[in-house]
């Protein structure tokens, strides 16, 4: 007794003729591309404020790292031995430190200030 496999469905692909044909699931033959509503561009404003917002995370990340001594500065002498990934932990340390100076240390006492 042999067994044969019988057809599933009675689909027929008879390729892009089918495709081309008007009807409920095939697209229209006189379809316009110009129907897509185009992207609106981005205003210069918006991009400034964007671009300094990511400053603004990129700073709290280096002044956070810094702080909490996640990175460190190393001394002169143990410089001039370190690896690659200590200098890099270095200069990232002293951009923390320059940032924290200049800039995070003297605006959180105004923030400190208005919440008491």
């Amino acid at each position: 007794m042999s067994m044969s496999v019988g057809p599933v469905s009675s689909v027929n692909f008879r390729g892009i003729e089918m495709l081309e044909r008007p009807g409920k699931y095939s697209n229209p033959i006189n379809q316009e591309i110009a129907d897509v509503p185009e992207k609106k561009k981005m205003s210069t404003g918006r991009k400034v404020f964007i671009r300094a917002c990511l400053a603004i995370a990129a700073a709290s990340a280096l002044v956070g790292l810094q702080a909490s001594n996640v990175v460190k500065k190393l001394a002169p002498e143990a410089l001039k031995d370190a690896k690659l990934l200590d200098k890099a932990s270095h200069y990232i340390a002293t951009a923390g430190e320059f940032i924290s100076k200049y800039t995070y240390d003297k605006i959180m006492p105004l923030f400190r200030k208005a919440a008491k």
